[in-house]
């Protein structure tokens, strides 16, 4: 007998917690909690990109509470195709910007100009790589206790993705300047961050395809709690309603749905929600986290 779709996803999810790394706190930089990694993963990864589309716009939102600090993230990227699909080398241009903010007085921004090439190398095989570069900024507002700070410094990350028929892997490396920032006159390091992913894209049907991802996240060597990993699952049915479902490694639950490619001539719009639940562990402190996306595509 057929199990259903949706109940399938959930239980390959489900048990994916078993190679999950136990750890107890979240990472600031590039914010790694945009659960719809299939949406997002460009902002880790710049060798991602769509190379079916000539256009690609995406805006995400991401409130949640950790402890007693509102954080929230804010995310905008542009993508070209800048090369006809059919060539055996596609180029691609875009820009990128992203902002986390911590409460009232705390703000991160990051602005990159990206660059990627997709390579065939067959039919069923390509490989890409990329790059972005820009700027990091950190911003510290006055309050009645201290004075305000805000300090630039040279951002990159570069990244490649190799792809054969429904299998496909990751590895990308931040920081790539190993820059350093100033803040009330004392530098501190921007943490280099490596995301290594491999996902599979099963055919259930005719109009079903379900996709599995594990991404593994390592922080430099020196910082405390340096491994995080998650397990992703997407459930698409027409390539017009999907399903994701996410478990990571302070096995939080988020359960999201999203209508990804609704088309209008030679337009696609898509955008989607996730709330994020912490049932399946004791720690509670990001219980609530609401995200959304939107997205514009040109054929």
């Amino acid at each position: 007998m057929r199990v259903p779709s949706c109940i399938l996803c959930v239980i390959l999810i489900v048990l994916a917690n078993n190679l999950l790394y136990a750890q107890n706190d979240v990472m600031l930089y590039y914010n790694k909690e945009f659960s719809f990694l299939n949406s997002a993963y460009i902002l880790r990864n710049p060798a991602f990109v769509e190379n079916d589309h000539k256009a690609i716009i995406k805006l995400g939102y991401n409130g949640f509470n950790r402890l007693s600090t509102n954080l929230k993230s804010v995310y905008f990227l542009a993508n070209f195709r800048i090369s006809n699909e059919e060539k055996r080398i596609c180029h691609h241009v875009g820009l990128s910007v992203v902002n986390f903010q911590e409460g009232k007085y705390l703000n991160q921004n990051i602005a990159h100009f990206r660059y990627s090439q997709v390579f065939f190398l067959g039919p069923n095989t390509s490989i890409n790589t990329g790059f972005a570069t820009g700027l990091y900024n950190q911003t510290i507002e006055s309050n009645n206790v201290t004075g305000g700070a805000s300090s630039f410094t040279p951002d990159g990350c570069v990244g490649l993705k190799f792809a054969h028929k429904s299998i496909y892997t990751g590895l990308s490396v931040s920081q790539i300047f190993n820059s350093k920032f100033v803040s009330f006159d004392k530098a501190a390091q921007l943490v280099r961050v490596y995301y290594f992913n491999l996902g599979n894209k099963f055919k259930l049907d005719l109009n079903e395809m379900l996709t599995l991802d594990a991404e593994l996240v390592i922080k430099s060597p020196d910082e405390f709690k340096s491994i995080f990993a998650y397990a992703y699952g997407n459930l698409t049915i027409k390539e017009v309603f999907q399903m994701n479902v996410l478990l990571n490694d302070v096995q939080a639950f988020n359960f999201g749905i999203g209508f990804p490619k609704i088309p209008i001539q030679n337009h696609e719009f898509g955008f989607g929600f996730c709330y994020t639940t912490r049932f399946l562990s004791q720690n509670y402190t990001n219980i609530g986290n609401i995200e959304a996306s939107l997205t514009y595509r040109v054929k």
